[in-house]
């Protein structure tokens, strides 16, 4: 194989691997639920972060 040759390219596509999985899960997932936020009620308390400026 290519690869044995080059063994400072393994962890660019063991990164790369990761990255279009991530990145297909993450697609499947809104597939899924597209809009989130719609699914919440109206007595949900939100949680808010206001520092102090």
């Amino acid at each position: 194989m290519q690869i044995s040759l080059h063994k400072s390219l393994i962890p660019q596509f063991l990164f790369m691997s990761a990255g279009v999985s991530g990145a297909f899960l993450y697609l499947i997932r809104l597939k899924n639920n597209p809009e989130p936020w719609n699914n919440l009620g109206p007595t949900y308390q939100y949680k808010v972060n206001s520092p102090a400026t």
